[in-house]
């Protein structure tokens, strides 16, 4: 399918540019013999841009050389995808959430300082570690009809618009917290989020849905995949099992089948972005088998992983690989970038920073030959700042190097600001060679990947 796209395009473009060629060879002639002893030869060749030179001669610089220098020239379509961590919802935050006075639910004070940051690129996108299954649909109805006990979540349908408001445009339902109101709830949950107008992956309502999806940009496809390494032991029943992307524990039957689902990914589109629920929760780390799964999708053709349900961030690793025909190719693997939106905190006793997640803006760039390269990202570390109650994560570099939110913090917050200021890059480009250049006016790390 790409082969033929790209045999199109350049047929198209060779078809337009040679019936140019002949419209503007049949004026050129009068024209140049018309304005010939006005023109310098060498002011032409010093201003362009290919390889000509004061020796050429008025002949030498014709319509038909400035029309191979305009198809040569790297034509490219520049896309910002933006990718966070993990938005939870526990039972502080739907405290906080609730109004008693309208019995309703808001969640926008808690996103409005990711707001700016998520909502600046073309396409936005997350992993949803709750389901949306209604009022007293879920596994309890602890929290004025919802619930976030016993490891499985359950949250207000309000929190699918407020992430729309804040930027998001797409999710990953594919995750441990699928199954936390069963079946149904996963069917609800697709039901709230298409209708806050966002898109999802890695779940499906019946047999016939489908559980990617395809971004369009400018003749460029990029596909979106979702799967969960588990899902908290809660078994799906067999004819139900289209449900959920779930490789079961990492069954080896079910790691093939999708081994199987990018290779056809990566022959039908220009990118393949994989959104995945792996890991240890609660680690800092890649594991053995994040690291074997990675390899293993990379030379299936996965071009990004996006490492989901970690609870804090884990280092970055760029994976080489060869497809089956010999050819080499890498892929760029997050394996963990924390949970943007979630009732933690930094626990001295675990020694985990749980409270420090990452705002990622990659920048892909497409040629005209159809290859497309994640070329750089821009990196902000995140801070779930606690303050009179509300949780509300907010940007680490600009609370340091800026008085933006100097009314919300206090003592220990800069303290944990400061250390992640310090420390939180240097932990997610470890082992990598990698290097950062901090840009103190959009209070970000830039990273070039090429």
């Amino acid at each position: 399918m790409k082969e033929l796209k790209k045999l199109l395009f350049v047929v198209l473009a060779a078809a337009f540019f040679i019936g140019l060629f002949i419209l503007c060879d049949k004026y050129s002639a009068d024209i140049l013999d018309e304005h010939s002893s006005n023109i310098n030869p060498s002011v032409i060749g010093s201003q362009s841009k290919g390889k000509a030179d004061s020796t050429d001669s008025i002949e030498d610089i014709s319509v038909e050389k400035g029309i191979l220098r305009m198809v040569e020239s790297d034509y490219t379509v520049d896309i910002k995808l933006v990718a966070t961590g993990e938005i939870m919802c526990q039972n502080q935050q739907l405290e906080q959430a609730y109004d008693s006075l309208t019995g309703k639910f808001s969640f926008a004070d808690g996103l409005k300082y990711l707001k700016t940051d998520v909502s600046s690129g073309d396409y936005a996108i997350t992993s949803l570690g709750t389901t949306l299954a209604g009022k007293d649909k879920g596994y309890k109805s602890t929290v004025y009809g919802y619930c976030a006990e016993d490891g499985r979540y359950n949250s207000p349908e309000a929190l699918a618009g407020d992430l729309k408001d804040a930027g998001y445009t797409l999710l990953s339902t594919a995750t441990n917290h699928a199954l936390d109101s069963d079946v149904s709830g996963v069917s609800a949950t697709i039901d709230n989020l298409s209708a806050a107008g966002i898109e999802h992956v890695g779940t499906a309502k019946s047999q016939s849905d489908k559980e990617d999806y395809i971004l369009k940009s400018n003749y460029v496809k990029i596909a979106v995949t979702g799967y969960t390494q588990d899902t908290d032991e809660q078994d799906l029943p067999e004819d139900k099992s289209y449900a959920v992307n779930t490789l079961d524990g990492l069954n080896q039957t079910k790691v093939n089948d999708m081994v199987s689902h990018i290779k056809k990914l990566q022959k039908d589109n220009d990118y393949v972005i994989v959104m995945l629920n792996f890991g240890a929760t609660d680690s800092d780390e890649a594991d053995s088998d994040q690291k074997d799964l990675a390899q293993k999708l990379a030379g299936a053709g996965a071009d990004l992983i996006i490492g989901t349900g970690s609870r804090a961030v884990k280092p970055m690793e760029i994976v080489k690989a060869s497809e089956e025909d010999g050819t080499q190719r890498s892929c760029t693997v997050f394996y963990g970038l924390g949970s943007i939106y979630s009732s933690d905190y930094y626990s001295e006793y675990e020694n985990l920073d749980t409270d420090i997640s990452l705002i990622l803006s990659l920048n892909l760039s497409n040629s005209i030959s159809g290859n497309v390269k994640l070329t750089s990202m821009e990196v902000k570390p995140v801070y779930l700042n606690w303050y009179n109650g509300l949780v509300q994560p907010l940007p680490v570099c600009e609370a340091k190097d800026s008085d933006h939110f100097s009314s919300v913090l206090d003592e220990d917050d800069m303290t944990r600001i400061n250390a992640s200021y310090k420390n939180t890059m240097t932990h997610f480009l470890k082992g990598t060679d990698l290097k950062s250049e901090y840009d103190k006016k959009t209070f970000s790390y830039t990273v070039p990947l090429t």
